[in-house]
């Protein structure tokens, strides 16, 4: 039952328009959820989602079935009543480092240093008609 209502999921996120990346990742998370919990709770949800040492996975799994559940919602299946209480770990974010000009300049100096790698190297010597001549056999029989 679970298998059809997920294709169901997944054909209804797909034509919305929505990433199908997205949704075969919450297709994977939810496959493993139901094997583990075939007629899971609130409890089985937050147990799950606990289960997890990373909190990015502890957030995506939170997502996965939020998503389900409020597309279960919206479909009328009402498959996890609880989908609204379902908790979403907290992802601290950490500042990029950014490059300064100076850094920019110094990379860009580098970069062009070396003219063996900012200009092309023949592989063989232009050849030219006198060049054939002077090399040819029949030239220099």
């Amino acid at each position: 039952m679970h298998d059809v209502l997920l294709d169901e999921f997944r054909f209804d996120w797909e034509l919305s328009g929505k990433s199908e990346r997205t949704v075969l990742a919450y297709i994977v998370a939810l496959r493993s959820f139901f094997e583990e919990f075939p007629t899971p709770d609130l409890t089985d949800a937050k147990s799950w989602i606990a289960a997890s040492e990373f909190v990015s996975v502890r957030r995506k799994r939170g997502q996965a079935l939020r998503a389900f559940g409020r597309w279960s919602h919206e479909a009328g299946d009402g498959v996890f009543p609880w989908w609204k209480q379902v908790p979403l770990a907290g992802e601290k974010t950490q500042p990029q480092p950014t490059a300064t000009e100076e850094d920019y300049r110094k990379a860009l100096k580098a970069a062009t240093r070396d003219r063996a790698v900012a200009s092309p190297i023949p592989l063989v010597e232009p050849v030219t008609i006198a060049t054939l001549s002077s090399n040819s056999p029949i030239a220099s029989s």
